[in-house]
């Protein structure tokens, strides 16, 4: 073996590996993959004033894309020479190939989707229900993490106080994201796919210390509600904009996921075995 690619996320099992290889085959070149989102919350991957120069670092750092790569290098700390771009494995494409969705004239079709933990299905859950809980004709469609049951989340809620009006998800994003007018998320990479593909997202603000948002410090196309009270408004100011606005902020938001997530090419695949 002369090369090792493995995922990374600068976890203690990591260095466990880079030590070990190092010392039974020092010649081989560790490649650490850098495979998805990165918000303010995954500090795991920020490193302290000089920690580079003692902690176990692999000879290479491939990211998903532009967007993380930069990410690793300002937030991060990370030497510039030790990070490159390479491309998304993990996630469809979202380049020139997908047509971006066709506007709906109003926002009626609000994707859910739920990610990370119990403990956000209950606020979003709480935070929709003060929101969202009196039907204005709104359409609520939740697509929970397939690892995370909507029901255990819902026995946490006040028992009778709980109405929402929701049906629940039981195809696939791309499914899901045809039929979306918005798409709501709290950490969920499906808000950086629906930009992707032309349609607005929001990101809901639980009052989490560090921001949970993949697409932190971004707006372009994407919206943030702080209070429930917030949701209502950003709906309003989507159906507000210009159709050529409208247009050209979609435009955006595919150019900035397109950054974010470094399509597959032979190209971009050559970068894991040139790191």
């Amino acid at each position: 073996m002369t090369r090792c690619i493995y995922p990374y996320e600068n976890r203690a099992w990591e260095k466990m590996l880079l030590l070990g290889v190092r010392a039974s085959s020092p010649g081989v070149h560790m490649v650490g993959y850098q495979h998805a989102s990165i918000t303010a919350s995954h500090t795991n991957f920020v490193l302290a004033e000089k920690e580079g120069s003692v902690t176990p670092l692999p000879d290479a750092i491939v990211t998903m894309g532009e967007v993380t790569r930069d990410w690793l290098v300002r937030e991060g700390h990370y030497p510039q020479a030790l990070v490159r771009g390479g491309c998304a494995l993990r996630q469809p494409r979202t380049g020139a190939s997908a047509p971006l969705k066709e506007r709906s004239p109003r926002v009626v079709r609000v994707l859910v989707a739920l990610a990370t933990s119990l403990t956000e299905y209950v606020r979003t859950l709480a935070f929709l229900q003060e929101s969202l809980g009196e039907s204005r004709g709104w359409e609520i469609r939740i697509r929970p993490h397939p690892t995370l049951r909507l029901a255990d989340a819902i026995r946490f809620l006040p028992e009778g106080d709980f109405r929402l009006r929701y049906t629940t998800s039981t195809g696939s994003v791309a499914e899901d994201l045809a039929w979306a007018d918005v798409v709501l998320y709290a950490s969920s990479t499906i808000g950086l796919e629906a930009v992707g593909a032309g349609i607005p997202a929001a990101y809901l603000d639980l009052g989490d210390i560090l921001d949970t948002d993949p697409m932190g410090g971004w707006t372009e196309f994407k919206w943030v509600a702080r209070q429930p009270k917030d949701l209502g408004l950003v709906f309003s100011e989507i159906e507000a904009l210009s159709n050529s606005e409208y247009e050209e902020r979609q435009r955006r938001g595919r150019a900035y996921t397109d950054a974010y997530f470094y399509p597959v090419s032979d190209r971009t695949l050559q970068v894991f075995c040139e790191a």
